[in-house]
């Protein structure tokens, strides 16, 4: 057994945080000690394993402003991290003397994590470049993104290990960070099947008032189409296990973890020719990845509708797949995986030092 210490900005509720935990109880199945530290954690706005004592969390650095007057909120969640990963190396990892430093989205804070003593390796887990989330702006925009882009290279490549969620996200990452030689390892998330398992689907009917609901009116679809904002878990298993298929819009989508789940249920997903989907669909075996128009999603569904057995065996073969592929146990091996490398690196590390002592 050793002890991983995981460092994320805001263990709120969302992929990178779905990701982190999944990593932490895929090490915690494995019989090894974990650790979260956050700069922030609201109990009431966050996923179970952090508030079910599951896993103990501890919020450093929260009292720095997430921005200054609204602007700004890179450099302040820049410097949230900055702040936590130097109580880390000053006062956490000397006293817990962690083999593994799990860290993502915030490159920034690796050279800090550096500073701590002991033999400890730093994984990052790039989602996706940075630099390339920020939207498009003028002359200003430009000059106070340029140091905090040039910043995001240069720490990344200091990282022990480089971990990203797709093939997709990897030839991203190289065009991004072209200065950076090291190629990155595909580690592809997974889901907490667990949940899946022990939760009960229900009955759907609740209609939320969203933008979307004067086009449905406009349309005559009110007794077709039921409108639902940020379905809770439990509605969202309900709605997976009860519909016919899965219709996944976002093109460009870094991995995209909602076709897994709609996968673990047996059904077909239709999703854009683009980003991760390209790698956890198969066209027509386990759905159909269209061109992103409204023409070609509608031929797809068209599809689906009028051939239920068709249907039935692309949503058995994406079960195949997602057991095969990108199970919680696959996942599980993946992230040991890496952790026994990183601990070998030690280990030879250690010899050679101690070779250099006893000379």
């Amino acid at each position: 057994m050793v002890k991983i210490i995981f460092l994320h900005p805001d263990l709120g509720v969302g992929g990178a945080e779905r990701l982190v935990l999944d990593a932490g109880l895929a090490f915690k199945s494995k019989g090894h000690d974990v650790i979260y530290y956050t700069n922030h954690h609201d109990p009431s706005h966050c996923f179970a394993e952090t508030r079910n004592g599951t896993f103990p969390v501890n919020v450093v650095g929260d009292w720095i402003p997430r921005s200054i007057f609204g602007r700004f909120k890179a450099a302040c969640a820049y410097a949230r991290m900055v702040f936590a990963a130097i109580y880390l190396a000053w006062y956490v990892i000397p006293a817990e003397e962690p083999t593994l430093i799990f860290c993502d989205l915030i490159s920034l804070c690796i050279p800090f994590l550096k500073l701590a003593r002991g033999p400890h390796r730093i994984v990052f887990y790039c989602h996706h470049p940075d630099k390339l989330l920020s939207a498009e702006g003028g002359f200003l925009k430009k000059l106070y993104r340029a140091p905090l882009n040039w910043l995001e290279e240069l720490t990344t490549a200091r990282a022990d290990k480089v971990l990203v969620n797709s093939k997709y996200t990897a030839r991203v990452y190289k065009d991004a960070f072209q200065k950076i030689k090291d190629i990155p390892d595909i580690c592809y998330p997974s889901i907490n099947t667990e949940f899946f398992k022990s939760a009960v689907p229900k009955a759907i009917k609740e209609i939320l008032p969203i933008e979307l609901t004067d086009l449905t009116a406009e349309l005559d679809l009110e007794e077709k189409v039921t409108l639902m904002k940020s379905p809770r878990d439990l509605e969202k298993v309900s709605l997976l296990y009860n519909c016919k298929a899965l219709i996944y819009t976002p093109s460009n989508e870094h991995f995209g973890i909602v076709p897994l789940e709609a996968m673990y249920y047996s059904k077909p997903v239709i999703a854009v020719n683009s980003g991760g989907p390209t790698e956890t669909i198969v066209n027509e075996v386990t759905g159909f990845l269209c061109e992103p128009t409204s023409e070609s999603f509608a031929k797809a569904m068209c599809t689906l509708m009028t051939d239920p057995e068709l249907c039935r065996k692309l949503g058995e073969a994406g079960r195949k797949r997602f057991d095969t592929k990108f199970s919680f146990e696959a996942f599980t091996n993946q992230i040991e995986g890496i952790l026994t490398r990183e601990r070998q690196v030690i280990s030879e590390a250690r010899a050679i030092e101690y070779e250099k002592k006893n000379k």
